[in-house]
């Protein structure tokens, strides 16, 4: 099959991480196009042009659709399958494929929750109209979630029909060469710190980070707990306001900030813990991450996680947007009050169940028989 994968950008997301491990494993059976937008955001440019997959850039930002819309309808007929993730490429393809009564079989991958949307805004009535309109109605558009969660919000939330949605959940490629290097120095990382935990995902509300630091203030402030240390990993539009926050409560020296870093397993298998305080996610793929690293996971208790986490067996969970709770389960875990090896060892078998192998069989699958 020829497949033409389109995406916003190329920059620092789950979406983008999806799409580039997807390439990688389906690219020797299949050709593959990536088409992009915004010209800014290009971290994960280069792994895909290494793996010798054509990659165009169509610039599209703001308000600029038409000419960017034409150029992709005229690539829609090279190709077998046009598969799209994020919302910008999600719009201009659907809006492609209207204007050009293309039948090629047109895939959607939703990656998340987005509260966003939920807003009682005349644009977010228009987006849910457009997205209700063209994939319950037009018989060539399937939309791919990622996880179950994500299934149910589609349904409950966007009055997407159940059939036009098949379930693929996501996987972690832990061969991927650029998540791992061979000289990262675990004894240097954790040199000066004994208990460690660390924080992976974009700078963003959504992320609920500033729960976090505020439970990290409150052990170090208000109980005495001293002997902690937070890396976080990641970059986004509220990094500045997080040192801020740091800095004037006065906890620098128990917070690192990493920026990007494409060697995430690294850092991961080098600490105690892991958190992930989000306010909503569609997968949690760090998380599963986490599991294949053999580090022990303290995850936000939203749908997703607990789907993730098998209920709380595989990882443990506090009250959402709760920081007085977060710091709760961390200075039980750090003062060995819960069963780590057991969590390490559920979280490393529950990961098996998310493998790179059988999320390419659905989608092969699912690509040949194009729910016509």
């Amino acid at each position: 099959m020829k497949i033409l994968y389109v995406i916003t950008g190329l920059g620092v997301g789950g979406a983008e991480n999806l799409l580039v491990d997807v390439c990688g494993a389906i690219k020797e059976k299949h050709t593959v196009t990536v088409v992009y937008f915004s010209p800014d955001k290009t971290e994960f440019k280069q792994q895909v042009t290494d793996m010798g997959i054509e990659i165009k850039l169509i610039k599209s930002t703001g308000l600029n659709i038409m000419i960017p819309l034409f150029k992709l309808i005229r690539l829609f007929r090279k190709y077998d399958v046009i598969h799209t993730h994020l919302p910008r490429a999600d719009f201009m393809c659907r809006f492609g494929m209207i204007l050009s009564f293309s039948k090629k079989r047109f895939f959607t991958t939703v990656h998340n929750t987005d509260r966003w949307r939920k807003a009682e805004t005349f644009t977010t009535k228009i987006l849910t109209c457009i997205d209700r309109l063209t994939i319950n109605k037009f018989r060539n558009i399937t939309l791919i979630a990622v996880s179950e969660s994500v299934k149910r919000y589609c349904v409950e939330c966007e009055g997407i029909l159940p059939e036009k949605i098949r379930v693929i959940p996501n996987f972690v490629d832990i061969g991927n060469k650029y998540k791992k290097l061979g000289n990262f120095n675990v004894q240097r990382f954790r040199k000066d710190y004994k208990n460690i935990m660390i924080v992976v995902g974009r700078l963003e509300e959504q992320k609920g980070h500033i729960y976090l630091l505020k439970a990290i203030k409150e052990l170090c402030h208000d109980r005495g707990y001293e002997d902690i240390h937070l890396y976080v990993l990641g970059q986004g539009s509220l990094e500045k306001k997080m040192k801020i926050f740091v800095e004037e409560n006065k906890i620098g020296r128990h917070i690192t900030f990493l920026g990007f870093r494409r060697n995430v397993y690294d850092f991961v298998s080098g600490s105690d813990l892991f958190i992930l305080p989000s306010l909503f996610e569609g997968f949690g793929l760090c998380t599963l991450e986490s599991f294949n690293c053999g580090t022990p996971v303290l995850v936000s208790d939203i749908d997703v996680n607990r789907e993730l986490t098998n209920g709380g067996k595989c990882g443990i969970l506090f009250r959402v947007g709760d920081s007085s709770d977060l710091a709760d389960k961390i200075q039980e875990f750090f003062d060995n009050k819960v069963d780590k090896g057991a969590y390490i060892k559920n979280g490393f078998e529950r990961a098996k169940s998310f493998s790179i192998d059988y999320h390419i069989e659905q989608l092969e699958k699912i690509y040949a028989e194009g729910l016509l």
